[in-house]
């Protein structure tokens, strides 16, 4: 079962992490997103077992997906991605619609732009002079890196 076709499903693990209805709303509202710039639709499913992509909302773990197929490899009905930080009240907000799309890009194989293997050894990123944060590379490849930060430790000045 790979990515093969145009949908790619996804479920909501079960139990406590499952996230409530309205984080679940907010991925189904937000993830259509996608369809506009990629020639594929995400499907929700029921069927934890068999679905692609299964979503935790565990606080504690951050927010993270597997990338591409690597999804595919992870044993049902461990979660493939998890997002942290959706808010389990009201409307989305600008960081609820980030987190989702950016992880759900990640499910399309989208990785960050850090850690593309043509980057040098090192990336600083500096937002209105207020704050920076370094990343450097620990080892060639992909995901070789460490966060440093520096500055006023504000990522959100």
């Amino acid at each position: 079962m790979g990515f093969s076709s145009q949908n790619i499903s996804y479920a909501f693990v079960d139990g406590s992490l499952s996230g409530n209805q309205i984080q679940q709303d907010k991925v189904h509202r937000l993830v259509i997103e996608w369809s506009r710039y990629a020639n594929l639709t995400f499907i929700s499913t029921t069927d934890i077992q068999n679905a692609q992509i299964r979503i935790s909302f565990d606080s504690t773990d951050g927010n993270w997906s597997r990338i591409g197929t690597d999804a595919l490899k992870v044993v049902s009905p461990e979660p493939t991605m998890n997002l942290a930080v959706v808010d389990d009240t009201g409307p989305a907000n600008d960081i609820d619609t980030g987190v989702i799309l950016h992880e759900f890009g990640h499910v399309l194989g989208l990785l960050h732009e850090f850690q593309s293997p043509e980057r040098p050894g090192h990336v600083t990123l500096k937002e209105d002079g207020k704050s920076y944060l370094i990343l450097r590379c620990v080892h060639p490849g992909l995901f070789g890196f460490f966060l440093s930060f520096s500055g006023d430790q504000s990522i959100y000045p």
